[in-house]
């Protein structure tokens, strides 16, 4: 939506955020004041969320037309919009901090951060990694939380596909974390898309156990298996 800002020593017509990036919500937002950045052609504008009353950022790249000065294009706005995670929702029902790792991470790749984000997804891969593995052996969960992340996963090996899907995603995090990478020709996207699909796998397992436990259990006595703390 085009706004004309008022109050301005010059004309301005700028392209108002149309989504409040806390809410979500589509808006009309409130403008609340403006600023020209001296010997810049940049204009930076405050405006308000109506529906959740968040302060909204929005820069602006200017220039001159027939009819003064026009504010072109889609502004850059702060906080940025968060991004939409792919990973399965009940995974926040099974692992609440992974996927709390895993959209932190997101939010860093969606900010602009390449260079860091890769190391907050290989950080979710091993909480998921260890959080599984200590609910699958409790009784040998302080070895777990202690080894590396390379020792965990071979715990793995009697899941042939888990171990596989687990072991390359972390090969991909680890180059994010040091200089020199392994494997060059792998990058963010494929360590999320091996990261998705062990998700989906660990959430087979887990229904799968759930309806092992039904069938072995006496009739009318199987209680519906349901997220825990891990």
């Amino acid at each position: 939506m085009l706004m004309e800002i008022p109050n301005t020593q010059h004309r301005f017509k700028i392209d108002t955020p149309s989504t409040c990036p806390t809410c979500h919500l589509g808006i009309i937002p409130q403008f609340l004041t403006g600023i020209m950045i001296p010997d810049m052609p940049i204009y930076s504008a405050i405006f308000s969320c109506p529906s959740c009353n968040s302060v909204i950022f929005a820069s602006y790249q200017i220039r001159e037309n027939y009819e003064g000065l026009l504010v072109t294009g889609l502004p850059i706005v702060f906080p940025p919009a968060a991004p939409t995670v792919d990973i399965p929702s009940e995974m926040n029902d099974y692992f609440p901090e992974f996927f709390e790792l895993y959209q932190q991470s997101a939010s860093a790749e969606a900010a602009g951060l390449h260079q860091i984000c890769g190391m907050g997804y290989r950080k979710a891969l091993e909480n998921l990694v260890k959080t599984h593995l200590c609910a699958e052996y409790p009784d040998k969960s302080k070895a777990i939380l202690l080894e590396t992340l390379a020792q965990s996963i071979n715990r793995l090996s009697g899941y042939p596909k888990i171990h596989a899907l687990a072991k390359a995603a972390s090969w991909i995090g680890n180059d994010y974390a040091h200089i020199v990478k392994k494997h060059p020709d792998r990058d963010i996207s494929d360590m999320k898309a091996f990261t998705l699909a062990l998700c989906h796998l660990i959430l087979a397992e887990k229904e799968a156990a759930n309806a092992l436990s039904m069938l072995n259990a006496p009739a009318g006595t199987s209680p519906k298996n349901t997220p825990s703390n891990e």
